[in-house]
């Protein structure tokens, strides 16, 4: 009877074992290594895994987008290459892969602001860094001078921490988390319907692909209030069509 049960035990501790070593997740390097041999469908459970586990960064979104879109998975491809931009906004991977779905399913592209293409050009962490430097440098000239005693001093070093500040404030205003806080793909899989009204049998405004891109300004119950890519017009749209590049904020 011992033997048996200790058996039964063995037999058991194996199976667990076995379950941990094909559940283990594989590394991102790994998983671009199925990509590159064409092993697409393994490649995007092994990024989702990575994903799952808390491991992101815009090449594990722009790689999934990848995979995603030779998928014929056109919506979560969009989905996932906003995701990469969010966080990285020069990610060439991401870029190239939005233009091919535009190319593709014709997609309209965002109407970015001033501050927004700023993004695309300096990276945002960097103006952060480069902002609080020259803050803190300006701050520490002000004590070494002596407060008012040196009036240039004063005023060189008062200038030199303004300047920080303002870099600094561009810094995060540029930041696509920031920026694009409240960005949404239409990812009901036959597309949506831009209505003037939140209710079903409202006028329409526009139809919209599956893979849109809209900003969400508020929501009413089931509905989310939105301005279309073009950056003019303002539509409702049903909250369970869309799905936020960054986060669900709250209203």
């Amino acid at each position: 009877m011992k033997t048996h049960l200790s058996f039964r035990v063995l037999l058991f501790a194996a199976c667990l074992v076995e379950m941990h070593a094909t559940t283990q997740a594989v590394s991102f390097e790994e998983a671009t290594d199925r990509l590159l041999k064409g092993d697409i469908d393994k490649a995007a459970t092994a990024y989702e895994a990575l994903l799952t586990q808390g491991i992101c960064g815009s090449a594990i979104y722009a790689n999934l987008g990848f995979t995603l879109q030779k998928r014929n998975k056109l919506a979560e491809a969009a989905l996932n290459y906003y995701r990469a931009l969010m966080l990285n906004p020069q990610c060439i991977e991401a870029k190239a892969g939005l233009n091919q779905l535009r190319v593709q399913t014709g997609l309209p592209e965002l109407t970015p602001t001033w501050i927004q293409r700023l993004s695309e050009i300096v990276a945002p962490t960097f103006l952060l860094i480069a902002g609080e430097i020259l803050f803190w440098i300006g701050t520490f000239l002000q004590v070494r001078g002596g407060g008012r005693k040196k009036l240039s001093l004063f005023l060189s070093s008062s200038g030199l921490s303004l300047l920080g500040a303002t870099v600094f404030l561009v810094g995060w205003l540029s930041d696509p988390r920031v920026t694009r806080k409240h960005l949404a793909i239409v990812t009901a899989q036959e597309g949506e319907l831009a209505l003037a009204q939140p209710v079903a049998t409202a006028p329409r405004i526009a139809p919209l692909p599956s893979g849109t891109p809209v900003t969400v300004l508020s929501e009413r119950g089931d509905w989310s209030y939105c301005r279309l890519a073009d950056g003019n017009q303002v539509c409702w749209i049903p909250t369970s069509s869309l799905s936020y590049v960054y986060q669900k904020p709250a209203f």
